[in-house]
């Protein structure tokens, strides 16, 4: 790369970081306001509801162009329902099977985002960077530290669905979206995983009201805007750097998302879990200096 390039592509990498730990914040959050009444299709609603008010406010006050054309709008929208579809996966997978085990299958997207990306017609992958990718993944299965218990085909389906969807939304966002405004894709993407959200709420009974306890409903209002925060930068990231560096480097998330449940929440650490999220981190900064190499 060339110096330019090199700091554009730093840039990017500091944006997919803060992504992936805004996103581990609105992950710990989340169960405050589950407990005190809430459920995940309602947060759900009401995150996409924060990511359309903050990437429109955004756009409103930079003057950015909002109009998409036809074919242009299309592929943003088929971009944001598979986002939703593996969102919505994800959460259909925990009531089926044990979450550590959820989130390990749901993070082979990183992985799947190179061998998608590839077979879309993108580069060969690097050696170093598969291997990079299946280290993080081992490093995850250790960091997890979950027992799997007894397999339930469901959960491992919504699973992997989870993870296609993901995987493809980053895809599609980088090969079918890259030429358009990134605020405007993300609105309009938002838009789209509004829509479907609304049909989840609707389907499990309408959303639930906000707590009044303020902790709880503090913790509901920080979990919204963080997901709409991450969301953002974790797109802003595919626009900079590609869609294969964003996905890898949010194999941060979980490791944040453990780091952070047991600073704020007090939650048990053991030795095996910090050496896997050790493990993870190394993959993960190892697979970015290869790319400054290229």
């Amino acid at each position: 790369m060339r110096a330019a390039e090199k700091s554009i592509y730093r840039t990017g990498v500091g944006v997919a970081a803060f992504g992936a730990l805004v996103i581990s914040v609105a992950n710990v959050t989340a169960p405050i306001y589950y407990g005190a009444g809430g459920d995940a299709a309602s947060l759900l609603f009401f995150r996409y509801l924060a990511l359309v008010a903050l990437t429109g406010g955004w756009i409103v006050a930079t003057r950015r162009p909002l109009r998409l054309k036809l074919r242009d709008r299309v592929n943003v929208y088929a971009t944001g329902i598979v986002y939703v579809v593996g969102g919505g996966s994800l959460l259909a997978s925990f009531a089926y099977i044990p979450v550590s085990l959820a989130v390990l299958i749901f993070y082979t997207f990183p992985l799947l985002t190179v061998v998608i990306d590839a077979l879309a017609g993108g580069p060969r992958p690097r050696p170093l960077h598969i291997f990079c990718l299946v280290a993080a993944l081992g490093g995850l299965s250790l960091a997890l530290g979950g027992s799997v218990g007894e397999i339930n085909l469901h959960g491992v389906g919504f699973g992997f669905l989870a993870a296609l969807g993901v995987s493809g939304s980053f895809v599609m966002r980088g090969r079918l979206c890259g030429h358009l405004d990134g605020a405007a894709t993300t609105f309009h993407m938002a838009l789209a995983g509004l829509a479907g959200a609304a049909i989840i709420v609707f389907l499990t009974g309408g959303p639930a009201a906000l707590p009044a306890e303020i902790g709880p409903l503090i913790a509901a209002i920080t979990s919204t805007i963080a997901f709409a925060l991450a969301v953002g930068a974790m797109f802003a990231a595919v626009d900079w750097i590609g869609a294969r560096s964003a996905a890898t480097i949010m194999n941060l998330e979980p490791v944040l998302t453990m780091a952070l449940a047991h600073a704020l929440l007090s939650e048990d650490l053991s030795p095996m879990q910090i050496v896997g999220a050790g493990v993870v981190i190394a993959a993960v900064v190892t697979a970015q200096r290869t790319q400054l190499e290229v």
